[in-house]
């Protein structure tokens, strides 16, 4: 299993926990129309005039949203309206809304009620997955169990272990799936054919890679994120604000450590695990570099949120602790359009990965090196 499915699955087990002490109050921020909430019950109905960004334990999100919804959480409900892309991570997601353009959803349980409507596609991943209401362009799911009973305007596309087809379920477009079980109803219209997918063993090895794939990168890996960037801020106060220091006075020195810390720590992991009294210490040291791994992307993050902020006001003093995890929520969400750019896009994101991961490594070795001795002549 690799990292990016580990931090997949990892949001999914830590969105049903409790937030931090310190969010359970909420904290709600308006920036330039931008909407930043986070708490142990978030609930807002008066909508946000650009992008919304909530995170939490409980949240329902009621009003008009004018761009984009992002919400990560242990239960998400949607009900309002919203006027662009709706990306939702948590155990339970519920739209009872209208979404204008794309859904992107993961979780537990993933249900689309009757009377909501998303206008774009659908990209769905998680165990029971529920399409009740109508959705305008194509369904792409990958799920324990799928139901439709509502209208896909598009094609359906499908990898799961059952599919269910209710009797007034309309697909205009093809269905194609692949499934251990199926319940089509001979009522249910499927206006361009059906076409089942035989699995190969291999693509089932790969099974958990392609559903965070389908669902995207900026969905499960945020929430997981989000988290990590909360710990590391509990754990080593400080550390995101300094490294993000490291990285913009000194790019060049943090890019060569980053990429020492990139190739040095598993070759060196490598050579413990070859002697039989290194193997704990090479089991240790992989587990660090995983762990470096994934605060490198939130340290990489707070960056990047850090400069979209300095865009509103440079004057801003350093954020406290509700803050530096929230811009760096807006990082993770940068980072994840960033990559969409073909070619410059990855490229840009891995160059400012490894100098993130060589600051981390600069900034932790500081805090633990000891002061040099001082002599002094008598």
């Amino acid at each position: 299993m690799n990292v990016r499915t580990l931090i997949f699955l990892l949001a999914a087990l830590l969105a049903a926990a409790p937030v931090a002490a310190q969010e359970r109050d909420g904290a709600v921020t308006v920036i330039g129309g931008h909407l930043f909430a986070v708490g142990d019950d978030v609930r807002t109905t008066a909508g946000a005039e650009d992008d919304a960004f909530l995170a939490g334990g409980r949240i329902t999100a009621i009003g008009t949203f004018q761009q984009g919804l992002f919400a990560g959480g242990r239960d998400v409900r949607v009900g309002g309206t919203v006027g662009d892309d709706l990306f939702a991570a948590g155990q339970t997601i519920v739209v009872e809304g209208a979404v204008t353009d794309d859904l992107f959803a993961t979780g537990q349980r993933v249900e689309l009620r009757e009377g909501a409507r998303v206008g774009g596609d659908a990209f769905l991943a998680g165990q029971t997955i529920e399409l009740f209401g109508e959705v305008g362009g194509g369904a792409y799911v990958g799920a324990t169990t799928l139901v439709i009973t509502g209208t896909i305007n598009g094609d359906v596309q499908a990898r799961v272990d059952r599919l269910v087809i209710g009797p007034r379920a309309r697909i205009n477009g093809a269905l194609e799936y692949r499934a251990n079980s199926t319940d089509i109803s001979s009522t249910a219209v499927i206006a361009g054919g059906t076409r089942v997918r035989e699995a190969q063993p291999a693509e089932r090895e790969s099974f958990e890679d392609e559903i965070a794939e389908s669902a995207g990168w900026s969905i499960g890996t945020i929430v997981g994120l989000t988290i990590m960037a909360a710990l590391l801020q509990l754990v080593i106060p400080g550390v995101l604000n300094d490294a993000s220091d490291v990285v913009s006075a000194r790019p060049l020195p943090a890019f060569g450590w980053g990429l020492a810390a990139l190739v040095g720590l598993p070759l060196l992991g490598i050579l413990l695990l070859i002697t039989i009294l290194g193997i704990p210490l090479g089991l240790l040291l992989w587990l660090v570099f995983a762990v470096l791994m994934g605060a490198a992307t939130v340290s990489s993050a707070y960056w990047l949120g850090l400069r979209i902020r300095g865009l509103f006001d440079s004057t801003l003093e350093d954020p406290e602790f509700g803050g530096r995890v929230l811009w760096s929520v807006v990082g993770l969400v940068a980072l994840a359009v960033i990559l969409w750019v073909p070619i410059l896009g990855p490229l840009f994101v891995w160059l400012l990965w490894v100098a993130a991961l060589g600051a981390l490594v600069m900034t932790i070795g500081a805090r633990f090196r000891a002061p040099r001795p001082v002599s002094a002549s008598i």
